[in-house]
């Protein structure tokens, strides 16, 4: 089984925020697969599980807020049995332009606090993720701020068609591995 984290905030007020691009891209999947979603309060998280290619996926959004995204995690890892090379975390990232997507195998968290949280309940792993590029801001807005906030709808129309092509490239991370969907997603560093 392999599990795909999508990190977020929960709740109405942070559903349309940027730093939610890991939960709209597991919707984005889940709606694919017509899967619904569970509360599981136990493990801090909703989960839905799914078959990519008679492979078994347990999708997870943490309900916890992002900078407690690595409890989910591990209580959803440990229960599940699933070893951390294959876990993968999907997050926003304003060091990739809005309309790019990039996968990773460990490297720095670069200030994502949900990303932080991961490690932290990961020591030495070199957790996998798939970054969603959000961009920065045009107005020298701290980032905490930036990703907060709602984007425009412009903007919105690339990152919507952003998570369909992320979530295309997630089916290929489970069929295969980290190695192969680099080769076959990662220029889309540019814009998707």
């Amino acid at each position: 089984m392999k599990l795909i984290i999508g990190l977020g905030n929960p709740g109405k007020d942070y559903e349309q925020t940027r730093h939610n691009a890991g939960f709209w891209t597991l919707d984005q999947i889940a709606k694919g697969l017509n899967l619904e979603w569970r509360n599981s309060r136990v493990r801090n998280a909703l989960y839905t599980k799914g078959v990519f290619n008679d492979i078994d996926i347990l999708l997870a959004k943490p309900t916890t807020f992002m900078n407690l995204s690595g409890n989910a995690a591990s209580a959803l890892a440990s229960y599940y049995k699933i070893k951390p090379t294959d876990i993968l975390i999907v997050h926003d990232d304003m060091d990739l332009p809005c309309g790019a997507f990039s996968f990773s195998e460990g490297g720095k968290a670069a200030g994502h606090h949900g990303v932080e949280s991961v490690y932290q309940h990961f020591p030495n792993s070199k957790i996998q993720r798939l970054r969603i590029g959000i961009g920065r801001s045009e107005h020298a807005e701290p980032g905490k701020i930036y990703v907060l906030k709602k984007p425009p709808a412009s903007e919105l129309k690339i990152l919507n068609n952003t998570i369909v092509k992320a979530a295309i490239a997630i089916e290929d991370w489970v069929t295969n591995d980290i190695h192969i969907a680099m080769n076959n997603w990662n220029h889309n560093k540019k814009t998707a």
